[in-house]
C-alpha cells in the first residue's frame, strides 16, 4: 500500500515533468492514497482478571482495495506488560474485546488460555468478520499464531518478546439478495381488483398460489440468521 511518505516523495519528483504529466500523475498518486486509506479501525482491549482491569492491546486498521479487505495490527504501549500479566495468571483466562470505530458501543469478545499465548511468544492470530455496508464488526476470534507456537507443552515463565504482535485475517459479509416482495404485492392487488370486477376466482389454497413468494422469504431469514447469529444475542 502507498504510505504518506511515498506520496510526498512522489509529489516532489513531479517538478521535472510537464504540467500535463504533473496533473495526471498527481491525480493518480492521490487516488492510490485514498484507495489505500483505512475504511475503519478496530480497537482491541484485553484483561487477565475478568475485566476488573482493562488494558489496550492495540488497533487494527482495515483497508479495502477493490472490495478485498485486509487488516494491519499496531500494538499499544499497554501491550508491553502483557507477557508479565499472563505469566502471573497462567491458570486464569486471557480475554479480549474488540469494537469498530464506527460502532463504539458494540463489543465482541474472545478468549484463550494464557499459556497458549505465552507459548506463541505473544503472537496473536485475529480472525475478524465484518460488514462493509454498515462498517460493523460481527466477530473477532483470538488464536495463538501456530507459526510461532512452541512445541513444548510446559508453560514458559517468561517470553522474549517485549510486546504483543498479531496477524489479521478479515472475512467480509456477503450481501444477501432480498425477497421479491414487490411482485407479491402486485399480484395480490391484481387479484383483489379481479374479484371486485366479478372475475373467476382462484379456488387454490393460499400456499398453492403464493409458495414461490413465501419460499424466498423463508430462505432469506434462515440465511441471515446463519450469517450473523450474534446479532440476536446483543
Amino acid at each position: 500500500s502507498l504510505t504518506t511518505r511515498e506520496y510526498v516523495n512522489g509529489r516532489e519528483s513531479l517538478s521535472n515533468l510537464s504540467p500535463i504529466l504533473q496533473m495526471l500523475l498527481s491525480l493518480l498518486l492521490s487516488s492510490l492514497l485514498v484507495a489505500a486509506s483505512a475504511d475503519f479501525d478496530v480497537k482491541v482491549e484485553y484483561s487477565v482478571d475478568d475485566w476488573a482491569t482493562v488494558h489496550t492491546l492495540g488497533k487494527v486498521s482495515l483497508q479495502s482495495i477493490e472490495g478485498n479487505f485486509s487488516g494491519t495490527f499496531k500494538a499499544h504501549s499497554d501491550a508491553k506488560q502483557l507477557g508479565t500479566l499472563l505469566a502471573g495468571k497462567k491458570n486464569g483466562l486471557y480475554q479480549i474485546r474488540s469494537v469498530s470505530s464506527a460502532h463504539p458501543t458494540k463489543h465482541v469478545y474472545s478468549s484463550a488460555k494464557p499459556c497458549l499465548i505465552l507459548r506463541s511468544h505473544l503472537m496473536h492470530e485475529l480472525f475478524l468478520s465484518i460488514s462493509p455496508r454498515t462498517r460493523s464488526l460481527l466477530s473477532a476470534t483470538l488464536f495463538p499464531d501456530p507459526l510461532f507456537l512452541d512445541k513444548e507443552e510446559q508453560c514458559p515463565e517468561a517470553v522474549p518478546s517485549d510486546s504483543a504482535h498479531a496477524t489479521v485475517v478479515v472475512a467480509a459479509e456477503a450481501a444477501l439478495p432480498g425477497p421479491d416482495t414487490q411482485s407479491y404485492l402486485d399480484k395480490m392487488t391484481k387479484e383483489k381488483a379481479a374479484r371486485q370486477h366479478g372475475a373467476e376466482s382462484d379456488n387454490r389454497s393460499f400456499l398453492a398460489k403464493y409458495w414461490m413468494y413465501i419460499v424466498p422469504v423463508v430462505i432469506f431469514v434462515l440465511v441471515s440468521n446463519a450469517v450473523n447469529p450474534a446479532e440476536g444475542e446483543q
